[in-house]
């Protein structure tokens, strides 16, 4: 499995004197569905930019790609807060927009597109249900629509990673499922990652893995850190499979990762997991 995205003791913020979080060492692989989550203002949406290369990391570490230099043209996607539609434009350009990313300048400037670029832009606004506004000025859409067509932009493009920012929000129940069922079933059969910020934790709790960005108990640490928070994997884990004496050792070793604050000992009991859950694993697949 291929690393996508790895970071080790990389500081991000605004500047050397506003740094928001520390993150000492996280690694997502091809096809994986990341959450992460943790308080307003905590850096969440800073780490997403860093990714993209929107933003420079202030020190530390950050592979995207297995690479430090801007990554290629439309490879990542990218969905924010404020989702930059071009109000006055119907729904088919915005999502052409998207689409365009990965062809050359010329092709982008002079209008002409493969039929291919085409199917995209329609499969993706069809995916998300708004074939019968393809026509409509983005203006006159509801902030769900508008929030859709960001979403169906960023698939018609094609690219190997989406970081998306809040994209279930104005979403009903409902659509939000729908959206989430459709992206998740995007991501498997394309074999690209997700990466999320969520501020529901029902919603984060549907990623492979979500992470937390949290200030540290440590009283030394001046800015936020990362640690693990839910792998769906494993809450599903089936621990008849093992023998008593590895069931045991691994839930009090969980008890232990869970109770204790210091990011040191959290990382070395982690460490301990590790074989322990390779091996729950290997045994619930058989």
């Amino acid at each position: 499995m291929s690393s996508i995205v790895s970071a080790v003791d990389l500081k991000i913020g605004y500047s050397p004197s506003t740094i928001l979080a520390n993150i000492d060492n996280l690694q997502i692989n091809e096809g994986e569905i990341i959450s992460i989550i943790g308080e307003s203002g905590i850096g969440k949406t800073t780490f997403l930019k860093n990714i993209a290369h929107l933003m420079k990391p202030i020190s530390g570490k950050l592979l995207v790609f297995n690479s430090s230099s801007h990554p290629q043209r439309g490879s990542i996607g990218y969905i924010p807060q404020k989702l930059g539609l071009i109000n006055h434009e119907t729904v088919y350009f915005n999502v052409l927009e998207g689409a365009v990313c990965n062809q050359s300048i010329f092709r982008s400037i002079t209008g002409f597109h493969e039929e291919k670029v085409v199917d995209a832009v329609k499969d993706s606004i069809t995916l998300m249900d708004l074939s019968h506004k393809i026509d409509e000025p983005i203006k006159y859409l509801s902030g769900g629509q508008q929030r859709r067509v960001a979403i169906a932009r960023t698939m018609a493009q094609g690219p190997k990673l989406i970081l998306a920012d809040e994209f279930l929000s104005e979403l009903d129940d409902k659509t939000a499922n729908n959206v989430w069922n459709i992206m998740e079933e995007y991501v498997k059969v394309n074999k690209i990652t997700l990466i999320i910020v969520e501020h529901n934790i029902k919603r984060a709790k549907l990623a492979n893995r979500c992470f937390k960005l949290e200030k540290s108990a440590d009283y030394f640490s001046e800015y936020a850190g990362i640690s693990f928070f839910y792998n769906k994997q494993i809450e599903n884990l089936r621990t008849d499979t093992l023998d008593k004496e590895t069931e045991q050792h691994l839930q009090s070793s969980f008890v232990r990762y869970n109770d204790t604050q210091d990011k040191h000992r959290k990382r070395t009991t982690w460490r301990g997991l590790l074989p322990l859950l390779e091996e729950a694993l290997t045994k619930n697949q058989k």
